[in-house]
């Protein structure tokens, strides 16, 4: 229903499938899926482009895919993008956004033109987006950068107007609204965290450092008073997710490959906008 909501009002639509291939891949670009964020390797971008694709190089905070696709530039560079994927804030600040991606392959020696086209031009015309291309008729949206391979912003212009310099912005801020506290669910305890061991099979989560695709492996499971717990030996940890909207009880799971030895790690991030 979605795809067709999208092809009915002619907007495109974006992908996300990984080491998906063969008659499945044949079948996911026929449906008018248009882009693909998640390739890994070359070879399966390369699959998706065959296919009409437009391949998103992805560089975020934990999937990193940027150099092992940048080579796809070499024959392929009208059929890519760049784009970050959940990128935090500190790295947002530190190392940039878009800009960092074209820093880095202008560097690996890639044409500065080609490079610009790929995260503007090629982006604009796909979305179809309300955005200056410096032709006759066309709001002045641009930039001006010191030079084709820092690229730092000196100005930036949106219709003609100048909205910063050297990174101040020229016009005034927005009044802050009130933030919005969505923690509404209650305290859970020692006793909702416990799982009852059911065999000598525990399936658990292994995640790879760079990537967020994932794959089930089987373990042996660590039992302390009729409770499964984590396996610091052996990198297994207990992974509670719990809903912060309404009272539910917490759903447990194991995972691998994360390297904590002690204390815990907790996280507020959800991705609310993302649904099936």
């Amino acid at each position: 229903m979605k795809l067709h909501a999208a092809q009915r009002i002619g907007k495109p639509i974006d992908g996300h499938a990984p080491e998906i291939s063969g008659e499945d891949l044949k079948a996911y670009a026929a449906a008018g899926i248009t882009t693909d964020h998640e390739c890994m390797t070359k070879a399966e971008a390369e699959a998706k482009i065959a296919l009409g694709m437009i391949v998103q190089i992805r560089e975020g905070s934990a999937a990193k895919n940027f150099d092992d696709l940048l080579p796809l530039l070499d024959r392929n560079a009208d059929n890519i993008m760049f784009c970050s994927d959940d990128k935090h804030p500190d790295d947002l600040m530190k190392n940039g956004h878009i800009d960092a991606l074209v820093r880095r392959a202008v560097a690996k020696g890639y044409d500065p033109m080609m490079v610009l086209r790929i995260c503007s031009l090629t982006p604009i015309k796909h979305y179809k987006l309300d955005v200056g291309l410096l032709q006759l008729g066309d709001d002045a949206d641009f930039v001006i950068v010191n030079n084709l391979s820092d690229f730092e912003v000196e100005a930036t212009y949106i219709r003609g107007e100048k909205v910063s310099e050297n990174g101040v912005i020229t016009f005034a801020r927005f009044t802050p609204t009130k933030l919005i506290n969505q923690f509404n669910a209650k305290k859970i305890n020692e006793a909702q965290l416990r799982v009852i061991p059911t065999g000598n099979i525990l399936k658990v989560i292994n995640v790879d450092d760079g990537q967020l695709f994932t794959r089930e492996i089987h373990c042996q499971p660590k039992i302390e008073y009729e409770n499964v717990v984590s396996d610091i030996d052996n990198d297994v940890l207990k992974l509670v997710v719990y809903n912060r909207y309404k009272p539910s009880e917490p759903a447990i799971g194991f995972i691998k490959n994360i390297g904590l030895t002690r204390g815990a790690l907790a996280s507020t991030v959800a991705h609310d906008s993302e649904s099936s």
